[in-house]
């Protein structure tokens, strides 16, 4: 039961396993709830919270996984992708549509080009290491969307 439940949780309940982009698949899974978030507008307690617990639990469903499978950072693991989104989301607080796709696309480009200290994470073995990649990409990207939203009169 453990398994299964770990199993839909890191390929998002079956995101992974498309046959192509399931990165980028992942990214766009979690705009929906990135959506519902931006209009609920929870505390920055709650939010915290929330980012500890899934990084806690996807980690440890990750390493359950990678002693299954006997791989280190599977195409189909893409919770990851849904955590680096998130924490984009956290940093720079979306409050539309525009700025959730541009979350997306400027997560996707530093996911993607693994900037350091993204790079030195993405070459770590761990359970963790497949995570934190994501959350330095999800890191820059927020930042950006900040810069975006407070310097170039964005909005």
């Amino acid at each position: 039961m453990i398994n299964n439940i770990g199993y839909a949780l890191i390929t998002v309940f079956g995101v992974g396993k498309l046959p192509k982009m399931p990165g980028t698949f992942g990214s766009i899974a979690a705009m929906p709830l990135l959506w519902i978030m931006s209009h609920e507008k929870p505390s920055i307690i709650i939010c915290g919270i929330i980012f500890i617990l899934i990084n806690i639990v996807s980690t440890i469903a990750i390493r359950n996984y990678q002693k299954l499978s006997g791989t280190h950072d599977s195409s189909i693991i893409v919770i990851d992708e849904v955590i680096g989104m998130y924490t984009g989301w956290l940093i720079c607080r979306p409050s539309n549509f525009t700025e959730i796709i541009l979350l997306f696309i400027l997560f996707r480009f530093f996911d993607i080009t693994k900037i350091w200290p993204a790079s030195y994470f993405d070459k770590k073995n761990g359970s963790f290491s497949v995570i934190a990649d994501d959350i330095v990409a999800g890191v820059f990207t927020g930042l950006i969307l900040i810069i975006m939203k407070n310097y170039a009169n964005f909005n």
